[in-house]
C-alpha cells in the first residue's frame, strides 16, 4: 500500500491534505469584513474633508479647542468658588467660636462644599437637604448633649437622630452627621451655645455656602451659552460659501 519506509496515516488525515484550503477559512459576519469604503473617513480626514458633515478637519480643531477652553473655564470657576466660599465660612466661624472651635464645624462645610461644587447634579447638592439636612443633624446633637451626659453615648444618639431626622424630612445631606457629631464633641464652648449654634454659625455658613454656589450655576450658565453661540457661529459656513454651494447646485437651463 505504502513503500517502505512511510508512515501510514489515517483516512481522515488524509481526507483533510486534499480539501481545498477555502473550507478551513473562517466565515466572517458581512458587518466585520474588509471593505473599500471603510477607508473614506481616513482618506477625507487626510485630505482635511469630513464628508459627513462638510466640515474642514482645521474648523473641527478650532471648535475642540474652544470647547476645551470653556471647560476649562468652568474647572477653574470651581475651584475659585469653593476656595472663596469656605473662607468666608472660616472667617465667620472664627468670629463666632473662635480660632480654637472653628476647625470642627469648618470639616463638614468642606464636605458640604465638595458635594455642592463637584456633584451639583445630585440630590444632596439641592438647598433643601443643605440647610435641611444641616439645621436637622445640629438640632439632634444639641438634643443629645442635653439629655446624655456621657459624651460617647451622646455623640452616637446625635449621630443616629440626625440620619432619623434627614430621613424623615427628605433631606439626606451625608455632612450632616459630621455636623451632629461636631455639636457633641466639639468642646464646653460649643456646647454651651446650645440651640444658637444653628444661627451663628451654621446658618450664617450655609447662607454663604447657597450665594456662592447659586453665583456659580449662573457663570457656568453664561459660559455654556457662549459656548454653544460660538461653535454654532463656527459651524455655519459664510454667506458667500453658502450662496456659492447653493449656486452650484442649481441646475444649469440648456
Amino acid at each position: 500500500m505504502f513503500p517502505d519506509g512511510y508512515i501510514s496515516a489515517p483516512p481522515a488525515l488524509l481526507g483533510c491534505l486534499v480539501t481545498p484550503p477555502e473550507r478551513f477559512m473562517p466565515s466572517f459576519p458581512a458587518s466585520l469584513r474588509f471593505r473599500p469604503s471603510s477607508l473614506v473617513p481616513l482618506r477625507a480626514a487626510r485630505l482635511g474633508k469630513l464628508p459627513s458633515t462638510g466640515l474642514s478637519l482645521g474648523s473641527s480643531l478650532r471648535v475642540g479647542s474652544s470647547a476645551w477652553l470653556q471647560a476649562s473655564l468652568r474647572s477653574w470657576l470651581t475651584v475659585a468658588g469653593a476656595a472663596l466660599a469656605i473662607t468666608l465660612v472660616l472667617v465667620i466661624t472664627q468670629r463666632t467660636l473662635g480660632a480654637q472651635g472653628a476647625p470642627c464645624i469648618v470639616a463638614s462645610m468642606g464636605a458640604s462644599a465638595v458635594i455642592l461644587y463637584g456633584m451639583p447634579e445630585t440630590s444632596a447638592a439641592r438647598a433643601w437637604p443643605l440647610f435641611g439636612g444641616h439645621l436637622l443633624s445640629a438640632t439632634a446633637g444639641v438634643l443629645a448633649t442635653r439629655f446624655l451626659s456621657d459624651a460617647t453615648l451622646a455623640a452616637g444618639l446625635a449621630v443616629g437622630g440626625a440620619l432619623f431626622l434627614m430621613s424623615l424630612f427628605r433631606c439626606v445631606h451625608p455632612p450632616g452627621g459630621a455636623t451632629a457629631l461636631t455639636v457633641v464633641m466639639g468642646g464646653a464652648e460649643l456646647r454651651n451655645l446650645g440651640f444658637s449654634f444653628l444661627v451663628a454659625p451654621l446658618l450664617l455658613n450655609l447662607l454663604v455656602l447657597a450665594v456662592t454656589t447659586h453665583l456659580l450655576r449662573s457663570a457656568r450658565r453664561v459660559s455654556r451659552s457662549g459656548e454653544a453661540a460660538q461653535t454654532l457661529a463656527e459651524t455655519m459656513p459664510s454667506p458667500g460659501v453658502a450662496a456659492s454651494r447653493i449656486g452650484a447646485a442649481a441646475p444649469t437651463s440648456s
